[in-house]
Order: C-alpha cells, then sequence, then structure tokens
C-alpha cells in the first residue's frame, strides 16, 4: 500500500481525533496521505487536504463515520473499484467491522495485507420525465451531477410522492414486462446491502450481502396482498408514477463496481 485516503464527520470530535492519529500511523510509513477537505482543515492539515475525487483514487480508503459516511464513501469510490475500510463513529454501524478502539490494530492488518476484500452490490438510476433523462440536486441527494447522468447507489434508489396528502400510482415493470400495480406511498428498491435499512421499514425481507437480487418494496402500500419483490439483480427495473408527476425511475446493477471492502480481526 502507497497511498491512503481518509473521509471523516469533521462535526465528530472523535471522527476528527482517530484522522490525526491515522495520519501519524500512515506518515510514519511514508505512504501518501489525502484527507477530506473540511476534515483536513479540522485536524490543521490542510496541505493534506483533497476533494472527493482525490481521496478515492488513493489504494485504500478509510471512513471514520456513521454509515451515513459510508454510503457517501462508497458513491465516491465505486467508479475506481477502491476497497473501503469503515471505522463505526454512529449509531447502527451496519457497514463496519471495526471499533474505534481498534483502528491501529486495523491498520496494522492493511499494512501487512491480512485482510479479505468483500465485494458489495451496487444499483444505478436514472430518472426520466417524458422520456428524457433528468437529475437535480434534491433527486441526487445533494451531490453534483450533470443532466442525465446515472446515480449510483450502495443501499437503494427510492420513488417517493412529493405532497404529503397524496398517494402514487406505481407501475412495475421487470425487463420491460409489467409485473405489478400499486398504490403507495413510494417505492424503495433495494441491494441486498440496503435490506437492513429503509427496505426493512417498507417490509422487506433481509438478504445476505452475496445474495445476486433487487428488493422491490412499495412504502405504505393501500393494498392487502401487495408484498414486496424479489428479482434477479441481472435484470433491468422500471418503476412509472401517475401520469400527473409524469416521471418514470429505470435501475439496474451498477457494473463492474466494487463498493465496500473491510479488513477483517484474523
Amino acid at each position: 500500500m502507497r497511498s491512503l485516503g481518509i473521509f471523516a464527520a469533521p462535526f465528530k470530535p472523535q471522527a476528527c481525533a482517530l484522522a490525526a492519529r491515522l495520519v501519524q500511523l500512515a506518515e510514519a510509513q511514508n505512504l501518501r496521505v489525502c484527507v477530506e477537505g473540511a476534515c483536513a482543515a479540522s485536524i490543521q492539515r490542510a496541505d493534506l487536504a483533497g476533494d472527493d475525487e482525490a481521496v478515492a483514487r488513493c489504494e485504500v480508503v478509510v471512513v471514520l463515520s456513521g454509515d451515513g459516511g459510508v454510503l457517501s464513501a462508497a458513491r465516491a469510490s465505486a467508479p475506481y473499484g477502491t476497497p473501503i475500510l469503515a471505522v463505526d463513529l454512529g449509531r447502527l454501524g451496519f457497514l463496519s467491522t471495526v471499533r474505534p478502539d481498534d483502528l491501529e490494530m486495523a491498520f496494522g492488518q492493511l499494512l501487512r495485507d491480512e485482510f479479505v476484500v468483500e465485494e458489495r452490490m451496487m444499483l444505478e438510476a436514472q430518472v426520466l420525465r417524458e422520456g428524457a433523462p433528468v437529475v437535480s440536486a434534491k433527486i441526487t441527494a445533494g451531490l453534483d451531477a450533470p443532466t442525465g447522468e446515472r446515480i449510483i447507489g450502495l443501499n437503494d434508489a427510492v420513488v417517493a410522492k412529493s405532497a404529503l396528502a397524496r398517494i402514487l400510482q406505481l407501475s412495475i415493470f421487470i425487463e420491460g414486462e409489467l409485473v405489478a400495480e400499486v398504490r403507495a406511498d413510494g417505492l424503495v428498491v433495494s441491494t441486498p446491502t440496503g435490506s437492513t435499512a429503509y427496505a426493512l421499514s417498507a417490509g422487506g425481507p433481509i438478504t445476505t450481502p452475496d445474495t445476486p437480487i433487487f428488493l422491490i418494496c412499495p412504502i405504505c402500500a393501500h393494498s392487502l396482498t401487495q408484498r414486496p419483490l424479489v428479482v434477479g439483480s441481472h435484470e433491468e427495473q422500471r418503476q412509472s408514477s401517475d401520469a400527473q408527476h409524469g416521471q418514470n425511475a429505470v435501475s439496474r446493477q451498477a457494473p463492474n463496481r466494487r463498493s465496500k471492502a473491510k479488513p477483517l480481526a484474523l
């Protein structure tokens, strides 16, 4: 390993302290270190600051945050196939295997190549309105993306309503074939990793991370019989909302994306 990238939650004091210690450990091994800008400012190491792309291009990325930070790091790192070591500083820790007290031990394992890379499936989503692709800041959760770009995610893609008192009429297509129509508050299309997130709250099953499937889970369906669907990860899905909204969402497995990898304690 010759370079190390660090994503951290700068508003968490423990994250900044761990980031500063990790920088010390890495520099003692003559590694090139790149730290996300806000975190670099917090630990007074502006000389190591880089944007998300620069951090993601390192050989290994360490995330000092909760699950939300891991999801953001996965989106940034996936195009480069960079493995991620997630240190749990959140409340749930579904996506992390390293506790803060074990950071130095895990760093030593990285140096000695004593780790296993665990592949996680991601998904791509695109929003179409009247047949044309559209992207907005709201759709991309604040991420900068040019119009029409496909959005990638580790957990899920969600079709949600814009008005509190309305209900959506949704049509679900698999490989171009209509398989279900449902009236609901929205729809969650989840990866196996995301089965413990929003999809779980929508009544979906928990699946093992290596299962090659997608979950399609209606949110608060107005039906006695509508249940979550399980489809193969190779199948393209299209969710079409009612005419008043006039937009479709298309999702499929992200090709050749390596999303989250974590050293395991041996």
